[in-house]
């Protein structure tokens, strides 16, 4: 079986009306700790599920003040899918990087952390988009590469 850097936090259980309910799990991270649902084999493993719009993370504020059990898809302030941040990102390898670190927060703050860091550290996000957007394509397709 993979292993994957989280694991599960948090359940999702069916409930007796036949919707699914979400409850969180305490997630320790070295100072950012908070209570979240997140989905580390929906995340990897997508084609393990039928439905494409899996929620496959539920940040601490996306759970409505003071609860945190068994709460339905209706009462979520915030949750995310794989897409969700497939699409944030603008690449699959960012996405899958972004969801490993979500220990708390909105993953839009997160990434706008990584991308003001990304102006001081030399464009590292940029770089990487070239890389899977131009050169991999590219050398994928070249005449040259094919054995």
């Amino acid at each position: 079986m993979a292993r994957f850097k989280d694991e599960n936090r948090g359940r999702k259980e069916k409930g007796k009306d036949g919707q699914y309910l979400y409850s969180s799990e305490y997630c320790a991270n070295g100072g950012s700790d908070g209570f979240i649902y997140k989905n580390s084999v929906a995340f990897n493993e997508p084609w393990r599920y039928k439905d494409k719009n899996e929620i496959v993370y539920i940040p601490e504020y996306g759970f409505p003040d003071c609860k945190s059990e068994r709460v339905s898809t209706d009462e979520l302030q915030a949750q995310y899918t794989r897409q969700d941040l497939i699409n944030l990102t603008n690449s699959e390898s960012l996405a899958a990087e972004l969801f490993d670190e979500l220990t708390w927060q909105h993953p839009e703050n997160l990434w706008n952390e990584w991308c003001a860091d990304s102006n001081k550290n030399g464009y590292w996000i940029e770089a990487r988009w070239a890389y899977e957007k131009v050169y991999l394509p590219e050398f994928a397709e070249g005449v040259d590469r094919k054995g």
